[in-house]
Parts: C-alpha cells; structure tokens; sequence
C-alpha cells in the first residue's frame, strides 16, 4: 500500500511538471528567483536572488545571512540590489530554459540526512515554474542534474558570489 501511494504521488508530480513544462513556452520569463538553503553550513546558511525585469530595466536583489551572528561570518551577509544588463538576464533566462523537467522527475524523491536546498524558480506574471533540488553538486552526473547546477552558478555568479564558496563540492 505504501508503495502505491508513492507510485501515486510520483505520477502526479510527474504530470504537473509536465503541464508547467509547456507553460514556459507560451509566457514570457520576468523574474528568475534562487533559494538556497543549508541546514548545518555556517556563513551562506541562507542566500536569497531575485532577478526581474520591468520593461528595458533588469534588476538582481541579493539577501543573504549567515546562522552564526558573531562577528567572524559578516562577510556573507549582505543585503543588496544592482542593475543587471539585458544580455547578461537573457543568458540567464537560457539557462534556466535549459533545465529538463523529465530530468528532474528522474530525481525526485532523492535525499539525504544533511546537505542543502537549492530551489529556482522562474516565470511570468501569474505562471511560473520552481525546481526545488536536494544538493544538486552531490553525484550531479548521476543524478542527471548537470543543467540545474550551471543554473545555480550562474545565478550566483552574476549576484557576484562565488558558487565553491555556497555550494558543496
């Protein structure tokens, strides 16, 4: 019975990424947003982009909080927003394009005990799409990730961090 209601649940996970899967393509992309998260890391515990464009302006908010307060991690805090070039918001937007749902369909329901959350999210005004992947750089190859990983770098790139200093190797 247990296996039934997981067969079930996959399916119906599997059919709503596919539904989502062709929205992209009718919607315009106006926002891109990355979550990161980590349960045991001290300085980036936390890191939060958003990325939107308005009309010709393109715009990346950066939030990010270490879980320790003492003076010694303040280097990843940071609270901060930039302007960011058309060129650079529509290679994001092709990367985040390139990630395949069936990919991630492939690796639901992959887990571990510690490691890290990344979650992108990305769509239009009213429709949107969100990956949300348990430690994509652990066995990323394997796991079929390898599309979903260069999003997150280049999303941490382009808010200026250094994705070796988020992301476990």
């Amino acid at each position: 019975m247990k296996q039934l209601n997981q067969y079930f649940r996959a399916l119906i996970f599997f059919l709503l990424v596919s539904l989502n899967c062709f929205a992209q393509e009718k919607n315009p992309i106006y926002d891109i947003e990355f979550h990161f998260g980590h349960s045991r890391r001290i300085p980036y515990a936390k890191v939060d982009i958003k990325i939107v464009r308005r009309g010709d302006h393109y715009k990346l908010f950066l939030k990010s909080s270490p879980r320790d307060s003492s003076g010694q991690w303040n280097y990843s805090k940071k609270d901060t927003s930039f302007v960011i070039s058309k060129e650079k918001f529509d290679e994001l937007v092709k990367e985040v394009e390139s990630i395949s749902c069936t990919d991630i369909v492939k690796d639901a329901g992959t887990m571990g005990f510690d490691g890290n959350s990344c979650e992108i999210m990305f769509g239009s005004y009213g429709s949107s799409i969100t990956y949300k992947i348990w430690s994509p750089e652990a066995d990323t190859r394997k796991r079929n990730l390898n599309h979903f990983l260069n999003a997150c770098n280049l999303i941490l790139k382009t808010a200026g961090l250094k994705p070796d200093d988020i992301l476990e190797k």
